[in-house]
């Protein structure tokens, strides 16, 4: 088995979610997290469970920043000797290939995280995401002088050694990814690139993310939270 949990947040997940877990579950074990999703879904993550999922239920929809906290809280406690965590959407728009490609880089490169950019393929990102992902970068940037082609992406390796910093964070939606994003290059833990596809259905229909909302609503909660850290050592 690979040294990397693997873990999937999913709120109203696609219907290929259970096979995703039986790909996975091959080399890797899995943690599913259903984030309060209705119960028209339950038929769903009980076929994750049957293909070998772990599978976690928030009785009310807490965000994909908690979801991620419940998953990473669980596999500490669960599986002490994994070295990472490999994060992943439960929409279907991660090719399995580059899921492995993610997971083998990630056992070559424990201590870094690494993110899964498909902004190296921008011309074949939806308007409305590759515009709330451009926008986030922009802002992030010029807040923090690192550039991430891509801050947005939920195909993520995450260093085991983190999870202590990582649970402390106190953001419960998508701000979570952001300002975890912001704490790997303060504190200077190696942050990698690597380019993926993305497969959209319907023009990412089936994304919970609102560009413009959410992306100021990250924003606002990166210049709060850098803020207070800057403060706090005055």
């Amino acid at each position: 088995m690979s040294p990397v949990a693997c873990l999937i947040p999913a709120y109203q997940p696609e219907a290929a979610l259970p096979e995703l877990v039986k790909i996975l579950t091959k080399t890797s074990a899995v943690f599913v997290i259903n984030d309060g999703s209705p119960s028209r879904y339950d038929s769903l993550f009980e076929e994750a469970a049957r293909a070998g999922a772990k599978v976690l239920r928030h009785a009310q929809n807490q965000g994909k920043g908690a979801a991620l906290k419940s998953g990473f809280a669980a596999i500490h406690k669960g599986v002490g000797k994994a070295v990472g965590v490999l994060t992943l959407d439960a929409d279907g728009q991660h090719r399995i290939e580059d899921v492995l490609k993610v997971l083998e880089y990630s056992t070559q490169h424990p201590e870094s995280l690494i993110l899964g950019s498909r902004m190296t393929q921008a011309n074949h990102v939806p308007w409305r995401s590759r515009f709330g992902n451009n926008l986030a970068s922009l802002l992030f940037e010029a807040r923090t002088r690192t550039k991430i082609l891509d801050t947005q992406t939920g195909l993520r390796f995450y260093p085991a050694s983190c999870f202590s910093w990582l649970l402390e964070i106190p953001y419960d939606r998508y701000e979570f990814e952001m300002i975890a994003l912001y704490e790997f290059v303060r504190r200077g833990i190696a942050v990698q690139e690597i380019p993926i596809q993305t497969i959209y259905i319907d023009g990412n229909r089936s994304s919970h993310f609102k560009p413009l909302r959410d992306t100021f609503r990250i924003w606002r909660a990166l210049n709060s939270f850098i803020n207070s850290y800057n403060s706090s050592k005055k």
